[in-house]
């Protein structure tokens, strides 16, 4: 790739990060400064930023929203370029990786990292990104195994689990009477014997979308634990939520950024 080329190619940032447990945007936000330099360096016009916030590629059936919506875009041909901050943030999955390789082959896909340039077009490039997904995926799977160890062993020592707090329960382990109540009820629904509730219309229904007898509506669980650690810090207003306002501001398309 050259730096000096007069022909801007059509470039996507894709941001993302595994776990946000401070919900506060930190570690996007440096992110993407640092692959909006790149693209202002490889001259490349960004049509859009993706944002996958607290979404992990551990289990290759998660969902990831913006990536979702990015393979589209690519496929409808609004850019030929990807930039993200390191190759296991677009992906740790090598069946997912190969998609990529194929794109670049065989459609002249353009991928840029902030720590150093994937060249797919290359075979050394290649050999490269599908040896360190596999070393990511390794690493994936050794993490895992040992945090279901370590919270197995808080289990049978009954402390309560690390990482974000169950619903229901409060980060020392107490019980949350309103939060329980609702998990006792959508229990109760899902199991009964005669016509049980679908998971959808539970979902709906603590959401506030479909009433059920039984289910009070909840707010998102997810929302709930940030505004408790930011009220936790003294700050009651996230910094994603200041720079989002700013964004849509400043482009309205860009108001889907992060959901």
């Amino acid at each position: 790739m050259n730096a000096t080329s007069t022909t801007p190619r059509k470039a996507a940032i894709y941001l993302r990060i595994s776990q946000d447990r401070e919900m506060d945007g930190l570690a996007i936000d440096r992110q993407r400064e640092d692959c909006e330099n790149l693209a202002q360096f490889w001259r490349r016009d960004v049509i859009e930023t993706y944002v996958d916030q607290s979404k992990s590629t551990t289990d290759r059936t998660a969902m990831r929203p913006d990536y979702d919506r990015m393979v589209a875009d690519y496929l409808l041909g609004r850019f030929d370029a990807i930039i993200c901050y390191d190759l296991d943030r677009l992906t740790r999955q090598p069946r997912q990786l190969e998609d990529w390789i194929d794109a670049a082959e065989l459609r002249g896909l353009a991928l840029v990292t902030a720590n150093g340039d994937a060249d797919l077009s290359t075979d050394g490039g290649r050999m490269y990104a599908c040896i360190k997904a596999a070393v990511a995926r390794a690493e994936m799977e050794r993490k895992s195994a040992r945090q279901s160890g370590a919270q197995r062993q808080r289990a049978m020592q009954g402390r309560a689990p690390k990482g974000m707090r169950p619903l229901g329960y409060a980060v020392d382990g107490e019980v949350i009477r309103h939060e329980a109540e609702a998990v006792r009820a959508i229990y109760d629904l899902f199991t009964r014997v005669e016509h049980p509730e679908s998971l959808r219309s539970l979902a709906r229904a603590l959401s506030g979308a479909e009433e059920i007898d039984g289910i009070t509506p909840l707010p998102k669980h997810t929302h709930t634990v940030s505004v408790e650690r930011a009220a936790a810090r003294g700050c009651p207003v996230h910094v994603t939520g200041v720079r989002r306002r700013a964004d849509r501001r400043r482009a309205p398309g860009l108001d889907r950024l992060g959901r």
